[in-house]
């Protein structure tokens, strides 16, 4: 132990640390600076790797934000549909403007065919002169277009014929030639006689005394007995004798006073 004393202060004598230091004090200042200055940029490189609390609170916000794009496009979609929508409707609108004046023209036709069937009626009656079936003063006019009033039924009414008062049993004459289309038993007018004369005209007798003067299909002369004057009309019982006479034309009654000589 004596023998490791001695040798400790024989080799850190303060003369020996002393002259060490001024011959190799220089060299270790150098290594202590070298030693600050890389241990100062250790840190200031790990500093730069961490991030900054700021920064990072900063950051977050921004990457949050960032599915907000696809709204400017689902805005803009939507943009685009309404602008397609809006031309569409008018386009629409257009075509509906160009369809509208198919109206007119199926005005127009209905307007047409009324004519044609107004002329087709015109022409059919024009083409025929009926005589007076029985002699004798009309009672009760031709009313279609507005009301006569009736004394059997007391109450106003339409009248697709003529009245002509006349005795019961007064011979009643076919007003034109042509074929006898039909004999009935009207609950209204009681026994009835059409005669078909062609071209869409037909006449029609009715409050008949008979139907047995003539047959379904035989053909008639104008001025030939066909029946008489009877009381077999029930919706006209209360009126004086007479024959109910009417006119038809292309299927509808018209006025038989327009056609009579």
């Amino acid at each position: 132990m004596k023998r490791i004393g001695t040798w400790f202060k024989n080799t850190f004598a303060k003369d020996k640390i002393v002259h060490f230091l001024d011959k190799q004090g220089f060299y270790i200042v150098l290594f202590a600076c070298i030693a600050i200055i890389a241990a100062t940029a250790i840190i200031t490189s790990d500093n730069n790797f961490l991030p900054n609390p700021e920064q990072l609170s900063l950051s977050e916000p921004a990457k949050e934000a960032q599915p907000s794009a696809p709204t400017d496009s689902v805005v803009d979609d939507a943009k685009v549909e309404l602008k397609v929508e809006d031309v569409n409707d008018k386009e629409t609108g257009q075509q509906t403007k160009e369809e509208s004046p198919a109206a007119p023209a199926k005005t127009a036709n209905i307007v047409k065919t009324a004519k044609a069937a107004s002329a087709a009626t015109s022409n059919a009656t024009a083409s025929i002169k009926l005589i007076t079936p029985v002699p004798g003063q009309i009672s009760v006019e031709y009313a279609k277009d507005h009301l006569v009033y009736s004394n059997t039924l007391e109450q106003w009414s339409t009248h697709d014929g003529i009245d002509i008062t006349a005795a019961t049993g007064t011979e009643v004459k076919a007003a034109a030639t042509g074929k006898v289309e039909s004999i009935t038993k009207d609950d209204k007018l009681g026994i009835v006689i059409t005669i078909d004369h062609g071209n869409g005209i037909k006449t029609r007798y009715g409050n008949l005394s008979t139907g047995d003067m003539v047959k379904v299909g035989q053909k008639v002369e104008a001025g030939q007995t066909i029946s008489g004057v009877g009381n077999t009309a029930a919706f006209e019982i209360a009126d004086a004798p007479h024959l109910h006479f009417e006119v038809i034309a292309n299927d509808k009654p018209v006025d038989p006073k327009k056609y009579m000589k």
